[in-house]
């Protein structure tokens, strides 16, 4: 399983909900990867780890819209 970077500006134009749902899709791949005990560790090692960082970005730039809304209304 070949798992692609995703940059931070291509999640950046993501709306909030599109962001919950890539989250949701990127936590279930990681989980079924953890139940796989039989695929090639060295594979698995490096899919899961793309894996995480990609799911640190999402919820990085959802925490900063989430950020953002709260000084909108704050200010």
């Amino acid at each position: 399983m070949d798992i692609q970077k995703i940059t931070y500006d291509e999640i950046n134009g993501y709306e909030a909900d599109r962001l919950r749902e890539y989250e949701g899709e990127l936590r279930t791949k990681l989980a079924e990867m953890r139940m796989d005990v039989y695929q090639a560790a060295a594979d698995s090692n490096r899919s899961k780890k793309a894996l995480k960082k990609n799911l640190a970005r999402v919820l990085t730039v959802k925490n900063a819209k989430i950020k953002a809304a709260e000084n909108k209304v704050g200010a």
